[in-house]
């Protein structure tokens, strides 16, 4: 049998994995077997799930831990970005900070990355790094025919398509998110065919990164495939139920980004409950969809009148930060439970997240936040430079959305959405073609085939 390795150390990509029909369709023919190499909390939770014996295998450790070598190398690589979304994160990170000497350490390295030259050569110093033991204890027990990288950030992806090349094996890299190439996941290690999921993140891969264009395949998100199959949402009835929203009133969905990315969702929050305590808004309520795993301050606003709350997602405990946002799950009932809040809102509300393609699959309003409350902030410390970054170029393109940036075109919008949803369906529908490619519901056929064409 041809042997398929797949790391899996991220539970926001397992959705599009585990919980869609691409492992069922790579393992069908019955020619070739499936290894999952989990998170080292979650070998129990897959092994239970998706394990047979036969065509899947889940990988049962010792794991690594990461040395400050490659945690050094990953910072040479992320901030060899060349984009305005990397700018962002620098200027966030460290001048915000006050700590100028390695924001131009950072800056030195982003105009670097506008150089070829300089991409390869920080390429090859990255195959001179030392391999930990475990990746050859993987490679040499599995012997796989395939390595199939699903984001190709984590740094155990980068050591199996590493060595995993030199060993003979087939590298497919996929890349994770429709923000990745501009902010996240340097093409450290070039894959023998790369997955992209729309026509946008394929421009990046070959304008940033020089990738071959005859190695990529467009796939759409395999997460997406169930979301318009008929009885995949709830009723309305038995949403409402299932969150405690009262059927008679309209659904606002505020979706905050984290207190990370800015303060004044509170403040925000409480100024919409704020006019539909005064009838401002007519009868409505708000579901307050917190961020799986960063904290809001919106929390501490739970009890009010027309105020729902919810965390969504499955948390496992975690040790540190970083492997906290991988310890979330989200499983089918997660995406069903997504899928129909989208549905069932009259309009939402989030701060320039993948909400918005979410809200537009189902030609749900979407307002975008672009001011900081009742505060006046200067450009680099305002949630406005968000909207600057690469990805969303596209989507403040569209005319899908409604951009607010005081508190009254929030509340114009917010009317002029509850009363007439119609108000930028074209636009909406732009959004979910370009962000989506096809809803078609065989997104995930698509990646299993591009897969499977490579052994």
């Amino acid at each position: 049998m041809k042997t398929i390795i797949i790391p899996l150390f991220d539970g926001f990509i397992a959705r599009n994995i585990l919980y869609t029909s691409v492992i069922t369709e790579l393992t069908k023919r019955g020619d070739t077997r499936v290894v999952i190499i989990p998170p080292k909390g979650k070998v129990e939770l897959y092994a239970k799930q998706f394990e047979n014996g036969t065509t899947i295998f889940v990988e049962k450790g010792p794991f690594w831990e990461h040395d400050r070598l490659e945690q050094i190398t990953e910072k040479l690589f992320l901030h060899s970005i060349p984009t305005r979304f990397m700018r962002i994160r620098q200027v966030d990170w460290y001048w915000n900070k006050g700590k100028y000497v390695p924001y131009l350490l950072a800056t030195t390295l982003r105009y670097l990355g506008h150089i070829r030259l300089w991409h390869r050569f920080i390429r090859r110093i990255d195959l001179l790094l030392p391999v930990q033991p475990y990746i050859r204890e993987i490679l040499d027990r599995w012997q796989p025919d395939c390595i199939f990288a699903p984001t190709m950030i984590a740094r155990d992806e980068i050591a199996l398509m590493r060595l995993g090349k030199k060993r003979g094996a087939v590298v497919v890299g996929m890349v994770k998110s429709w923000d990745n190439l501009t902010s996240k996941a340097f093409l450290r290690c070039f894959p023998d065919r790369m997955i992209v999921h729309t026509e946008i993140v394929k421009r990046e891969a070959i304008e940033i990164y020089g990738y071959p264009e005859k190695n990529i395949i467009v796939t759409g998100l395999p997460q997406y495939d169930a979301y318009l199959e008929e009885g995949f949402t709830e009723t309305r009835e038995a949403f409402f139920k299932k969150i405690g929203a009262d059927p008679h009133k309209k659904l606002i969905t505020y979706a905050p980004a984290g207190d990370w990315m800015t303060h004044f969702d509170k403040e925000i929050l409480s100024r919409i409950l704020d006019w539909i305590d005064e009838g401002k808004l007519g009868s409505a309520q708000v579901l307050l969809r917190l961020h799986p795993t960063y904290e809001s301050q919106t929390e501490e606003l739970a009890g009010r009148p027309n105020l729902l709350v919810e965390r969504p997602g499955k948390h496992f405990d975690a040790p540190t930060k970083e492997a906290k946002l991988r310890s979330v799950e989200f499983d089918t009932e997660d995406m069903r439970h997504l899928a129909s809040t989208m549905r069932w809102s009259d309009a939402t509300i989030n701060t320039g997240s993948t909400m918005t393609i979410e809200a537009a699959i189902f030609d749900t309003p979407v307002i975008l936040i672009a001011f900081d409350g009742s505060a006046s902030l200067p450009y680099w410390k305002s949630v406005r430079r968000y909207y600057d970054r690469d990805h969303y170029d596209a989507i403040l393109r569209s005319g899908g959305t409604t951009l607010v940036r005081s508190f009254d075109e929030l509340k114009d919008a917010l009317v002029r959405y509850l009363e007439n949803r119609e108000v930028h369906r074209e636009g909406r529908r732009r959004i979910a073609l370009e962000q989506c490619y096809k809803l078609d519901g065989r997104s995930a056929e698509r990646v299993a085939k591009a897969v499977l064409e490579m052994l």
